[in-house]
């Protein structure tokens, strides 16, 4: 991580890249120990997530950043498939003058969490965590939401080949698929 900045300074970062049409994608973690990513594609907020929550659940999350360490990638953050408002919107919540409350506008409604979040999705991300690291469980998570979860053969090969291809050693990418499939049940 490069960078300490407090909450006003991360709106004014996102501010800039906004408006300059950016494409990065922002890692940190918060002053108490949370992870954020926040996408940006062509000046577009493509990906939120803070906290273990994605995209508009994020919002709240990240208003409640006191600081922030972070680093800034150049490479394109995956869309987060979410129900993301559009991007003037997100930054309106944010901004620090705005009513903190007027964030949770934004909340996730009931019943919305990650697909199969107590069967296979968590042990298939932390499976992937070992050769991505911790990004794994974001991408993982992001994955099987996409695919509409893990409940049938079709849906777990699309996963599994969808999330091995982010792994740039094939001899890795040959050994997940193989665990990923026996950990699943997966032909």
């Amino acid at each position: 991580m490069s960078e300490l900045l407090d909450y006003s300074g991360l709106y004014q970062l996102l501010a800039d890249l906004v408006a300059k049409k950016r494409t990065n994608t922002l890692l940190g973690k918060t002053d108490t120990n949370h992870s954020v990513m926040i996408g940006i594609r062509g000046g577009e907020i493509v990906s939120l997530i803070c906290s273990g929550k994605r995209g508009r659940a994020a919002i709240p999350a990240i208003r409640n950043i006191a600081a922030l360490t972070f680093r800034l990638d150049d490479a394109a953050s995956h869309a987060s498939g979410t129900d993301l408002p559009p991007t003037a919107d997100i930054m309106g919540a944010l901004r620090p003058s705005a009513d903190p409350q007027d964030a949770g506008q934004f909340a996730a409604p009931r019943g919305s969490a990650a697909p199969d979040s107590q069967g296979d999705g968590p042990k298939l991300c932390e499976l992937l965590s070992r050769f991505l690291g911790p990004i794994a469980p974001v991408m993982c998570s992001e994955t099987i939401r996409a695919a509409g979860g893990l409940g049938n053969e079709a849906q777990k090969q699309h996963v599994i080949l969808a999330l091995a291809k982010e792994i740039d050693n094939e001899a890795e990418a040959a050994q997940f698929i193989e665990s990923a499939r026996k950990m699943l049940g997966a032909i």
